[in-house]
């Protein structure tokens, strides 16, 4: 009788340790990037994080898609955005430095810097002070 109540309870162990072993998702969804609040949680969930020049190597002159807008960072320096309904147009100037991807937006004399991280089309950036955005944007191709 002891000899069962060891091989259930070690059975039982086994169980357990497979479960943590599978709770990440196997198949990543935007729902999943979405959730992620914060970098480590993104990390966890396979992304990479695009360094300086990455940035315009992987996002240069494509549109991307913000769900209610669209956002284009040019390879001559620009960025443009504009809501899908045209309520409202953004542009500025981007630049590199200390390895994040940085911009002024015309007519401001606030630069904000940010960390880009990918997961296959799926895009997430910090903030100005290096927090996960709320911000999510895909591309086509």
């Amino acid at each position: 009788m002891k000899y069962l109540l060891a091989i259930f309870l070690s059975l039982g162990l086994m169980a357990c340790q497979t479960a943590t072993a599978t709770d990440a998702p196997t198949t990543v969804t935007r729902a999943n990037i979405e959730a992620a609040g914060t970098i480590a949680e993104l990390e966890a969930l396979g992304a990479t994080r695009l360094v300086g020049q990455e940035v315009i190597d992987e996002l240069g002159d494509k549109e991307m898609d913000g769900g209610a807008w669209f956002w284009t960072i040019k390879s001559d320096g620009t960025t443009a955005a504009n809501a899908k309904d045209g309520s409202w147009t953004s542009s500025g100037k981007w630049f590199i430095q200390n390895g994040e991807w940085c911009t002024i937006r015309d007519g401001k004399t606030v630069t904000k810097c940010r960390d880009f991280f990918k997961i296959g089309n799926v895009y997430r950036y910090t903030d100005e002070n290096g927090a996960l955005d709320k911000y999510i944007t895909t591309t086509s191709n």
